[in-house]
């Protein structure tokens, strides 16, 4: 039945199908311990830190399984000479397996977005 006051009205109807959309409502949660993983570099670079926190959103039934394996967290360094100062470079973070990653959005990365790299002279 539906009530007087509502801003539906059936008229000469006696039966309606309704379909109604049950969604989560998106949690955010932070996850730790995930380590950078440096590609491309011909000489020796350390990254700080090198472990890194992502604190994400998304459904409560997938928010609440992640884990730091989950997430794979990489510095680009191809291209990037030996200097004096540290390079500030974001890393790129990726959700695995890729179903997860269409439902989990990473919205930070702390303790901060850019990381100091800092490529050497030596080789790795």
């Amino acid at each position: 039945m539906i009530p007087e006051d509502s801003t539906i009205r059936l008229e000469g109807v006696d039966e309606v199908q309704v379909t109604v959309a049950i969604e989560e409502q998106p949690i955010t949660r932070q996850i730790q311990d995930i380590e950078i993983v440096v590609t491309g570099a011909t000489s020796r670079v350390v990254v700080n830190p090198a472990i890194i926190g992502v604190v994400v959103e998304g459904p409560p039934s997938m928010v609440n399984m992640l884990t730091a394996e989950n997430f794979v967290a990489t510095i680009n360094a191809a291209g990037r000479e030996p200097r004096r100062e540290d390079y500030r470079i974001e890393p790129v973070v990726v959700v695995q397996p890729a179903e997860l990653a269409a439902q989990i959005t990473v919205i930070a990365i702390t303790p901060q977005r850019r990381l100091d790299v800092h490529v050497y002279a030596e080789r790795p």
